[in-house]
């Protein structure tokens, strides 16, 4: 009875399917191919797709990713019934040795889901901050970014973040009033958490940008650092490397001296990189949809090449400050340096 309410979930998700002993096909989401090729087993949790190969160990983050709330709470509800299979794990589980580590966390008591219908009053201001940050409807219901109008977190908006199995591992606690103390975010080292990896398909090239709000700009297969950089430790650092994704950087005009350590390092591990130029902005967040796009269609690639040459010349820009044998005007780009690069050097 179980598995019938869970296939009901997920045709109201993903349209008909052609459903056989345990398996059910649907269209993917993903790819959108028009045969079904969507393969969900609610008995063994699990799903793939036979065509463009995206696939998981657990259903349920394809509820979490697709879903409405509605749809999510009805599935964990159906979920929390442990299956015979699924005890023999755990008991395997309790007695191994090896701890797979896993960072997880609950959203505060009180947040709210902005796209709800049913919202109180109090949602106006969340609404009406998010709005006049350019944030859409679609953004709201595709993140769940909720708020709080009550405890801990009052007052603040929350954009949470899923790990790739759906599972949330640490949110942004944004105020939308203008007081001083703007984020009080989760005590979680963010080198080890991937923001919303959910959404990421490391196959694709990954957009790198500093915050949560630049990027709801970037877009599609973006990925916030949230003040860390991409140290040996760096989970995110890691996927980039084990899939050789291609990398967009897409920084604040502040943290020119960060980006060229992350080009450095990336440039190490034999990963393309390509930089968007920010100038003129505080941040991508602050941009039109056509300015970041027009920049990150225009991005230049970085070679290695290209890297130790600016490096040098870097080297011989500190070497003129110091002494100040020569003038220097930053207006004067060398041949052969692309404009953006080289104001990073600059200020690096």
């Amino acid at each position: 009875m179980s598995d019938y309410k869970k296939i009901k979930i997920l045709r109201d998700i993903f349209g008909d399917c052609n459903h056989s002993s345990n398996e059910a096909l649907f269209t993917c989401p993903f790819c959108n191919h028009h045969k079904k090729k969507l393969s969900i087993n609610v008995k063994k949790n699990a799903w793939k797709c036979w065509i463009c190969d995206a696939s998981g160990k657990k259903v349920f983050s394809l509820i979490r990713r697709f879903g409405d709330q509605s749809q999510l709470n009805q599935w964990i509800k159906l979920d929390k019934t442990i299956k015979i299979d699924d005890f023999d794990q755990q008991i395997l589980d309790l007695f191994s040795n090896k701890k797979k580590k896993k960072i997880s966390l609950d959203l505060p008591s009180d947040y709210l889901f902005l796209g709800r219908k049913d919202l109180p009053n109090n949602a106006y201001a969340p609404l009406k901050y998010l709005k006049e940050r350019g944030v859409t409807k679609d953004q709201i219901n595709k993140y769940k970014i909720g708020y709080c109008g009550h405890g801990e977190y009052e007052n603040r908006i929350i954009i949470p973040s899923f790990d790739e199995e759906g599972d949330c591992n640490y949110f942004i606690a944004r105020s939308y009033y203008s007081e001083s103390y703007k984020y009080k975010n989760p005590p979680i080292a963010k080198s080890q958490i991937i923001f919303n990896e959910l959404l990421i398909d490391f196959k694709k090239p990954v957009t790198i940008v500093e915050g949560a709000f630049d990027a709801l700009r970037a877009g599609y297969n973006s990925v916030p650092l949230l003040g860390s950089t991409l140290s040996k430790k760096s989970l995110l650092r890691k996927r980039i490397v084990e899939n050789n994704s291609e990398v967009f950087l897409a920084l604040d005009t502040d943290a020119k001296k960060k980006q060229t350590r992350i080009v450095e390092n990336l440039l190490k591990d034999n990963i393309r990189v390509r930089v968007v130029d920010t100038t003129g902005y505080e941040d991508i967040a602050e941009m039109s949809q056509s300015v970041y796009d027009q920049r990150k269609g225009s991005a230049e690639h970085i070679s290695s090449d290209f890297f130790l040459i600016t490096q040098k010349l870097k080297g011989n820009l500190n070497e003129v400050r110091t002494h100040r044998r020569y003038s220097y005007q930053k207006s004067k780009i060398p041949q052969g340096v692309s404009g953006s690069f080289w104001t990073a050097l600059q200020d690096a």
